[in-house]
C-alpha cells in the first residue's frame, strides 16, 4: 500500500493480517511509449534510474484511485516488501526499500478485454532486473523484417542465446479476441438470416392478407376510396402487428442483457444507441415488405375485385 504521509516523512503503523497485493514489473526507460500506454502525471523512467539511483516507482492508475483519490501520488512512497511475491505494504521497518512515486500511467488489461484492471507498479529494470526478460519492439518496418534483424542483433551480442519466440501485437490480440469475436460474428449471422426470414415473413402474410382481402377492398373502391387510401389500410394495419412484436423484443432484450454482458467490451448491454437503432432498422425492413402487396392492393381494378371470390 502506498504511503499516504507527505514526501519525506514515513507514517509508521502496527502489523496488518494481510498486505495489499500488486503486481509488480521491471521496464525500462520509454516501456510505455513503445507500448502506446498513456503518461497521466509526473514522468517516465530515464537513463539515471540505475541501480545507485533512488529507488523509484510508477503506478497504474488503479492504485492512484484506490490509495490517493483526492491528492496527486507524485513524490509519495511506498514499500515494495516482498516484491518477488508481489506485496506491497506500508511498514518503514521493513527489510525491503522504498520507493518514490514518480509517475502515474493508464491502467491496461494483461489477460483479456473483459478482465477488471489490477493494481501495477513499475519500477526501472536495472534497480530490480528479472529472470526472463522480454523485448517490445515499436517498428514502422514490416513485421517480418524486424523480426530476421531482432534475431540477427541477439545472435550477433551471443551466439549461444536460442533463436527467441517473436509476436507481433495483432497476433496476441487475435489470440485474446478469437473466442469473442466467434460469438460475436456467429450472433451476427444468425441476426442477419433472421432478419431475412422476417421481412420474408411479414411480405408473405401481407400478401396473403391482401388476397383474402380482394373483393373488400374493391367495395372500398368502388365506394370512392382513393389508392393512396388502401395504401394506408394495408400498411397500417402491417406495422401494427410489427411495431407490437417490436416491443415485445424490446422487453425480451433488456431481460436476457446478463447473458450478452460477458461478449461486450466497454460497450453497455443496455447501450441506447443499439437499442434505439435496431427497433428502427427492423422497422424499415417491416415496411419495405409491407409496401410491395399495398401498393399492388393499391392498384387493383374496382370491377375485377368485386367479381372476385
Amino acid at each position: 500500500m502506498p504511503d499516504r504521509a507527505p514526501s519525506g516523512s514515513d507514517r509508521r503503523s502496527g502489523p496488518r493480517p494481510r498486505a495489499p497485493r500488486a503486481n509488480f514489473q521491471g521496464v525500462t526507460p520509454d516501456y510505455f511509449r513503445a507500448m502506446g500506454i498513456a503518461l497521466l502525471k509526473g514522468r517516465e523512467f530515464t537513463e539515471g534510474d540505475s541501480f545507485e539511483a533512488p529507488s523509484v516507482a510508477i503506478i497504474n492508475e488503479t492504485i492512484a484511485k484506490r490509495f490517493f483519490p483526492d491528492e496527486n501520488p507524485v513524490g509519495k512512497r511506498l514499500s515494495m516488501e516482498g516484491r518477488t511475491g508481489q506485496a506491497v505494504g506500508p511498514n518503514p521497518a521493513a527489510s525491503s526499500p522504498w520507493g518514490e512515486i514518480v509517475g502515474v500511467v493508464a491502467d491496461t488489461r494483461k489477460v483479456n478485454l473483459s478482465a477488471e484492471t489490477v493494481p501495477e507498479i513499475y519500477v526501472p529494470y536495472w534497480q530490480y532486473p528479472m529472470q526472463t526478460p522480454e523485448l517490445v519492439v515499436r517498428t514502422s518496418l514490416p513485421a517480418s523484417s524486424a523480426a530476421a534483424a531482432i534475431r540477427n542483433e541477439i545472435s550477433t551480442l551471443n551466439k549461444n542465446i536460442p533463436a527467441p519466440r517473436i509476436q507481433t501485437m495483432d497476433a496476441l490480440l487475435a489470440d485474446v479476441v478469437a473466442q469473442p469475436r466467434f460469438h460475436t460474428t456467429l450472433l451476427s449471422l444468425f441476426g442477419i438470416i433472421a432478419l431475412m426470414l422476417s421481412a420474408v415473413g411479414i411480405y408473405s402474410v401481407i400478401s396473403y392478407s391482401v388476397s383474402q382481402r380482394t373483393h373488400e377492398i374493391g367495395i372500398r373502391m368502388a365506394l370512392g376510396a382513393k389508392p393512396r387510401d388502401v395504401l394506408k389500410l394495408v400498411v397500417g394495419r402491417g406495422m401494427m402487428l410489427v411495431l407490437s412484436g417490436i416491443a415485445i423484443g424490446l422487453a425480451a432484450a433488456l431481460a436476457s442483457t446478463r447473458l450478452m454482458s460477458g461478449l461486450l467490451f466497454e460497450v453497455s448491454a443496455t447501450d441506447p444507441l443499439t437499442f434505439g437503432g435496431i427497433p428502427i432498422l427492423l422497422a424499415g425492413v417491416a415496411l419495405g415488405a409491407c409496401l410491395a402487396p399495398a401498393s399492388r392492393a393499391a392498384r387493383v381494378d374496382p370491377m375485377v375485385a368485386l367479381r372476385s371470390e
